[in-house]
């Protein structure tokens, strides 16, 4: 027997979906099945907050959009505080971005870079964590934002004008 959700149609759920207001309720509902994470995602995506990022979280947002540009394409409002640009909280400063997926960094740096030169120093940038470096790939990635509020860091190297 089929659960009742199974039986709304999905533009009937997303609306419902649209209407959850609760990031943690909406991903326990994403959670529920794959038709509900498939549903969900990109509501959960259309707005990104980040209230001072770390560079783990950071990371792990232009990971994410870089690894899924279905995800990028839904974000419509973007928010970022004064990131860190720092890595502090790296334990181990050499593991920047042994996690990450460097061929796939090196890939949406050069399609974002003008010439060799900026793609080599924004990949050193990167690799060595330097925040603003990051904040710069993913507003590269973001390319349906339709609003943004961003408060770059004082020493910003990679964010030249006031977003």
């Amino acid at each position: 027997m089929r659960a009742p959700l199974d039986t709304v149609a999905n533009e009937i759920v997303l609306i419902i979906i649209q209407h959850v207001e609760d990031q943690w309720d909406l991903l326990s509902l994403a959670s529920c099945s794959r038709r509900c994470y498939d549903l969900t995602l990109p509501v959960l995506y259309s707005c990104i907050a980040l209230d001072a990022p770390n560079f783990i979280n950071l990371r792990s947002l232009v990971q994410a959009v870089i690894r899924k540009p279905w995800l990028a394409r839904h974000v419509r409002y973007l928010q970022i505080t004064p990131w860190s640009t720092n890595v502090d909280e790296v334990e181990d400063p050499d593991d920047l971005v042994a996690d990450c997926e460097t061929d796939l960094l090196r890939v949406a740096v050069k399609a974002a870079s003008q010439n060799q030169k900026e793609e080599e120093e924004w990949l050193e940038a990167v690799t060595m964590g330097v925040g603003d470096a990051w904040v710069a790939l993913l507003l590269v990635a973001l390319v349906n934002v339709e609003e943004r509020s961003i408060w770059k860091s004082l020493t910003a190297l990679y964010i030249y004008s006031r977003c």
